[in-house]
């Protein structure tokens, strides 16, 4: 079973007990939501056990008369059928999964509920993809992603635009899965009925395309994201927009064609500003100012680097705030300035310090560069510190060409500090 962060299951019985006041619907829903937290940690007893609660309160918020009302009532029974569905996939039940997470995603698009609708089409479409039904769960996981964007979610389009890349994955390395997958494209185009499904179709298959690593994949994958960008237009949907346009962007860097790289992300991430979208704005950001340091373009990649960070520090993305840093460490380091770029790292350290998750690896990273500029300034000491803790990550991880470079870090280092003695 795995642990829940420290405290996240007193909130939510606090939210519970507050959402009394709010009424049945209300509290139902933050029933659900321990359910799904339960889940999550593998302990089916207690999520059933909320789930029975949540359920207890569907009669009663369906008493109600007025609109909202109603409203409430219907994102009350797609909690639950999120829910349900979500304990059905944990005990690998995938069938009743796939029927209870549809349920939801159709009740949330009832009630109006974005991310309600796009966590539900995520689960829906990993249990898909279980199931063998990869075309549907790639566009599922498409259609996610968008909502997430538009919701302002903190990591789910992450999350969703990995599942979709993984399916991409799945779909290049099956003859049949892109044979049909092809067959979808050329019908949807034909009925030209639906430019948003279109758009989210053409970018499922560019996603192929792209998996595919060589240059001639990359230039098919750009051809049809323009043409997804034109779809998403036509369907006014500035999230697809945005995505198709960043996308291009990895195509024109994985060409080696970084200064076009970086106008479009520029691009994609106005676009997410004008839609308040501000954490995807920030990862493109991001994204514009590594292709610019790629393009030699130093300035540019510190404005856009600055951008993120301040972005990511507003909404308290610590991890990403991190990753900023270090990137404006790496830029520091192209630009001679190796002070700033040693107080890079350090802010750094101290933001993946404070971050949730696994990042081992991102800290090694980090670490090597901050020992190697220490080496460079002479702080052998520290810089043998630094290095010591990278190499310990790297071996736990059994990384053998990481290790390497931290060894021949140490003896530069080791040499050095005997040098000044």
């Amino acid at each position: 079973m795995r642990a829940a962060p420290q405290g996240v299951f007193e909130k939510l019985q606090f939210a519970i007990e507050s959402a009394r006041a709010d009424g049945p619907a209300a509290e139902g829903r933050a029933w659900a939501t321990l359910a799904t937290a339960h889940t999550a940690t593998g302990n089916a007893l207690k999520a059933k056990e909320a789930l029975a609660q949540a359920e207890a309160r569907v009669h009663a918020a369906g008493l109600a008369t007025d609109a909202a009302g109603k409203k409430e009532w219907l994102r009350l029974r797609g909690w639950i059928a999120d829910s349900r569905g979500r304990i059905e996939a944990a005990g690998g039940s995938l069938g009743p999964a796939v029927d209870f997470l549809a349920e939801a995603a159709h009740l949330a698009a009832e009630c109006g509920d974005r991310e309600l609708r796009a966590g539900a089409l995520l689960a829906l479409a990993a249990s898909n993809a279980q199931l063998g039904k990869v075309l549907d769960a790639a566009m599922q996981a498409e259609e996610s992603e968008d909502l997430y964007v538009e919701t302002g979610s903190h990591s789910g389009d992450i999350a969703a635009r990995a599942l979709a890349d993984r399916l991409a994955a799945m779909i290049l390395e099956s003859d049949d899965l892109s044979g049909a997958a092809d067959e979808d494209l050329d019908l949807e185009r034909k009925e030209g009925k639906d430019p948003l499904r279109l758009g989210r179709r053409l970018r499922a298959t560019a996603a192929c395309f792209l998996a595919t690593g060589d240059d001639e994949g990359f230039e098919d994958a750009y051809a049809l994201l323009d043409e997804a960008g034109a779809a998403f237009r036509l369907a006014e949907s500035r999230a697809g927009e945005a995505s198709a346009i960043r996308s291009q962007g990895h195509c024109l860097g994985a060409l080696g064609e970084s200064g076009e790289a970086t106008d479009a992300f520029l691009e994609a991430a106005a676009i997410y500003a004008e839609i308040d979208a501000m954490l995807p704005h920030a990862r493109t950001m991001l994204e514009a100012g590594q292709a610019a340091r790629e393009a030699d373009d130093l300035r540019r990649a510190g404005e856009c680097f600055e951008v993120a960070q301040r972005v990511f520090r507003d909404h308290e993305a610590t991890f990403e705030e991190g990753y900023a840093t270090e990137a404006t460490g790496d830029l520091r380091l192209d630009q001679g300035k190796k002070k700033e770029a040693r107080a890079m790292y350090e802010k750094a350290l101290a933001l993946y310090a404070n971050s949730p998750g696994d990042i081992d690896d991102q800290r090694a990273g980090c670490l090597l560069s901050l020992g190697t500029v220490c080496r460079e300034l002479e702080d052998f000491q520290e810089a043998e510190k630094r290095l010591r803790e990278a190499r310990a990550i790297y071996e736990t991880a059994g990384e053998a060409e990481m290790l390497k470079e931290c060894d021949e870090e140490l003896r530069k280092a080791g040499k050095g500090r005997k040098g000044s003695e």
